[in-house]
């Protein structure tokens, strides 16, 4: 079962709760026998991105365009969106900040799918 990890950056760095997510849900594919995969959007540095398989990230999706220059919810819950579908995800880890809390009902939505906010420990 593969894992879909969403992160942020302010454009030159990963923030905090990315990482975080991404260490939360390579702990979580491990877990169900799956991959971590992560999705990146708009301008992050390689060297950040080559970074994330220290918090367990197994492959890295980096989308960039136009439409990601600046943090747009819309954009961002079709990036998601369109990764999920690419990677067949089962599960989808968020971090939490003010834009995902603005599209992860339109991607949970569109994807069919429940969405569990503020989890601060692994499933048994």
């Amino acid at each position: 079962m593969s894992v879909l990890i969403y992160i942020e950056s302010n454009g030159s760095e990963i923030k905090k709760s990315s990482l975080d997510a991404v260490a939360y849900g390579a702990q979580v594919a491990s877990k169900v026998g799956g991959a971590a995969t992560v999705v990146a959007i708009g301008d992050i540095p390689q060297d950040q991105l080559t970074a994330l398989g220290n918090f367990g990230a197994a492959k890295v999706l980096h989308v960039t365009g136009d439409a990601f220059k600046q943090a747009s919810p819309l954009a961002s819950a079709a990036a998601v969106i369109a990764a999920a579908k690419q990677s067949t995800a089962k599960v989808l880890v968020l971090p939490k900040s003010t834009l995902v809390d603005s599209f992860a009902a339109k991607v949970a939505s569109q994807l069919q799918a429940g969405v569990v906010t503020n989890v601060t420990e692994l499933p048994d």
